[in-house]
């Protein structure tokens, strides 16, 4: 596609993003905000705050504002629950998911975790619908992918110390297999969201509140401010609000045109760990970003 026709079908009067503005806000805000969880999860890495402590308060703060909304949906749940699918939905996009993305976090730069994740995710999400339903990919997605695979090879590249890999970024390609596999079990087995919303933090909070007293903590130093934040970050914004704007946009623009978007979140990561953390980026990793990116951006327009 040539790239003067890419503003006009992004933007131009037939794109669905000028047909539905509220859909193209609500998705710019998904984009805002997951940029800047990534932000403040490593602030808070960089802190006194652990891995460990950092899953804690997601899924504690996560219980907390779902309390109120299992009471009401408890007639959901008495018509019956789907165990088995739950089983593997909750701990995969759920604690094992999150220490294993915060403790690539802590070691490796924002911008970099949003590369891997964002960029690895398409992929593995091809891979896992076409172990679990047979689905083949287009040329152009398959294009797309190699485009997103090229860009994480050059971030793996950037992230190489003394020849050796950098055990974060095999942490964050470990939580992109780990969301990669909720995604295709969510698609082939879906739940009620009036259950999958109490289970994935109530849920996780009670799988790890027995492994927490065994792992490093630093949330006794940790300021009242810090802790805060992290609270509305990981508890309201990420399990609560995020979810809610990805189905409010997904139904005005469609998910293609939603994972378009999608594509800036590494880029804007890359700019608020600069404005915020002070991260400088070297010309290998700007090249990365970039490439995924665009990748991004052509996976969510090809078929």
């Amino acid at each position: 596609m040539p790239l003067r026709r890419l503003p006009p079908l992004l933007f131009g009067r037939r794109s669905r993003y000028a047909r539905e503005p509220l859909g193209l806000l609500a998705g710019l805000a998904i984009v805002v905000l997951w940029s800047a969880w990534y932000i403040v999860s490593r602030a808070g890495l960089l802190g006194s705050l652990t891995p460990a402590d950092i899953t804690f308060i997601r899924y504690a703060t996560g219980s907390a504002l779902v309390l109120p909304l299992l009471w009401r949906w408890r007639g959901v749940w008495r018509r019956g629950v789907p165990w088995r699918t739950l089983a593997v939905l909750v701990p995969s996009y759920g604690f094992l998911y999150a220490l294993a993305l915060f403790f690539g976090l802590r070691d490796t730069p924002a911008a970099n975790a949003g590369v891997l994740l964002n960029g690895l995710l398409p992929a593995a999400a091809a891979l896992g619908a076409w172990l679990a339903f047979g689905q083949g990919v287009g040329r152009g997605k398959l294009a797309a992918i190699a485009v997103l695979l090229a860009a994480n090879l050059l971030m793996f590249h950037a992230g190489l110390a003394d020849g050796k890999l950098s055990w974060a970024l095999l942490w964050i390609v470990a939580a992109t297999g780990l969301l990669a596999a909720y995604m295709t079990v969510t698609r082939r087995q879906p739940v009620d969201i009036r259950i999958l919303l109490p289970a994935m933090s109530l849920g996780n909070l009670l799988l790890f509140l027995p492994l927490w007293p065994f792992m490093a903590s630093g949330l006794g130093q940790a300021s009242a401010g810090a802790i805060a934040l992290q609270a509305v970050f990981q508890g309201l914004v990420n399990q609560l609000l995020v979810v809610w704007l990805i189905s409010f946009t997904i139904s005005r623009i469609g998910s293609v045109s939603t994972s378009v978007l999608y594509g800036a979140v590494p880029a804007l990561t890359a700019v608020l760990g600069w404005l915020f953390l002070g991260e400088r980026l070297a010309g290998i990793e700007v090249a990365a970003i970039a490439g995924c990116c665009a990748g991004i951006a052509a996976f969510g327009r090809s078929r």
